[in-house]
C-alpha cells in the first residue's frame, strides 16, 4: 500500500479529534513520508529499525519532547496499521511500544494533578476574586467531571441531564469517546457540579441571543467560547496563585486523582474519563453508565 493512502486512511479514522491534532499528526506524518521517499521505499513501511532511523536523523533538529511526539505519533500509526490495516503484525506493534523509554523525556508533564490545598485555593480565588460564573464553571466541569477543554466548548444545552428520575444526573459528552468505537460517553454530574450548573444557567439566560445558540458555555457576548479563550483563563489563575503548570488539562487529572483518593475502580475512571484499556475492559465485560455512576456517587458522598 502507498505512503500516501495508508497517512490518509489513518487521519479519517480520526477525523473526530480535535483540529490541533489533526494539524500535528499531517505535519509529522508527511515529514515520515518524505523520509521514506529519499529512502527509496515505494511503498509504506514501518519497522523498529526504520522509526529509529527516521527519529535519530530528526534528534539534532527537535527538542526531546518533540522527538517524543514524533515517536508516539508513529506509535498510534502503527496501531492502526496492525489492528485496522493489517500491514504490521503483533509483535511489530510491541517493537514500537518498547521504544518508549528511549525518547521519553525525564519530564514531559511538570503537574499532573492539583493537590487539595491548591485545589481549595483555585476554588475559592474564583468564588471570591474572579466572580465569573461562566470562568466557574469551566472549572467545575474539569475539576469534577473531567471533560478535555474541546470537550466543554462543545457541549450543549441539550446534553445536560439534571433532575433525571430513574438514574443520576449525567452529561452527554460528544467527540472523543472510550475507544473509536464509542464517539459519546455519559459523565455522572456530582454535587459540586450540579449547582454550578444550575446558576449558569440561569446567568446564561442574560447573554444577548443566547436563547438562539444551543452551545452550553457563551460568552457574555452570546457566542461561543473557543478553546484558546479558555487556555487562557486557566493559565492566568495558575499564575495569579503562583500554581506552576497549570492547564486545562491539569484540571482533568485533579478529577482523576479524586476518584482513586475515593476508592473508584480504575475501569470506571476510565469510562468517565473516555480512556480505553482493553485489557482492563475485557474485565469487566460491557458496564451500563447508569450503574457506573451510581458505583461513583457511593464512593463520592
Amino acid at each position: 500500500m502507498k505512503t500516501e493512502e495508508v497517512i490518509e486512511r489513518f487521519l479519517q479514522y480520526h477525523a473526530s479529534d480535535s483540529p490541533s491534532t489533526l494539524k500535528t499528526f499531517k505535519s509529522i506524518l508527511k515529514s515520515y513520508a518524505v523520509f521514506l521517499d529519499e529512502k527509496g521505499y515505494s511503498e509504506f513501511v514501518l519497522t523498529r529499525e526504520i522509526v529509529v532511523s527516521y527519529l535519530e536523523e530528526k534528534r539534532a533538529k527537535l527538542k526531546q519532547k518533540s522527538l517524543f511526539l514524533h515517536y508516539q505519533v508513529l506509535t498510534l500509526l502503527g496501531k492502526f496499521c496492525w489492528r485496522k490495516l493489517k500491514l504490521i503484525s503483533a509483535d511489530d506493534y510491541e517493537d514500537l511500544k518498547d521504544l518508549s523509554r528511549k525518547y521519553k523525556p525525564n519530564v514531559i508533564n511538570r503537574r499532573k494533578a492539583l493537590s487539595r490545598k491548591d485545589l481549595h485555593r483555585l476554588e475559592e480565588y474564583l468564588k471570591n476574586k474572579v466572580k465569573d460564573p461562566t470562568q466557574f464553571l469551566v472549572f467545575a466541569l474539569g475539576t469534577y467531571a473531567g471533560l478535555r477543554v474541546e470537550e466543554m466548548v462543545n457541549l450543549r444545552v441539550d446534553h445536560i441531564f439534571l433532575n433525571t428520575d430513574d438514574r443520576p444526573n449525567y452529561i452527554l459528552v460528544k467527540g472523543k469517546g472510550a475507544g473509536k468505537g464509542k464517539k459519546e460517553r455519559e459523565v455522572v454530574i456530582l454535587p459540586e457540579l450540579k449547582g454550578v450548573l444550575v446558576s449558569y444557567l440561569h446567568y446564561r439566560a442574560s447573554f444577548p441571543g443566547s436563547e438562539k445558540n444551543d452551545f452550553l458555555l457563551l460568552s457574555e457576548r452570546g457566542k461561543k467560547l473557543s478553546v484558546r479563550t479558555i487556555q487562557h483563563w486557566v493559565r492566568t489563575w495558575g499564575l495569579s496563585l503562583n500554581i506552576e503548570g497549570l492547564t486545562p488539562h491539569v484540571l482533568r487529572h485533579t478529577f482523576a486523582a479524586e476518584l482513586r483518593r475515593r476508592g473508584v475502580n480504575e475501569y470506571d475512571i476510565q469510562q468517565l474519563l473516555g480512556h480505553a484499556s482493553i485489557s482492563t475492559t475485557a474485565n469487566y465485560g460491557h458496564v451500563p453508565a447508569k450503574e457506573i455512576h451510581e458505583r461513583v456517587k457511593s464512593r463520592w458522598y
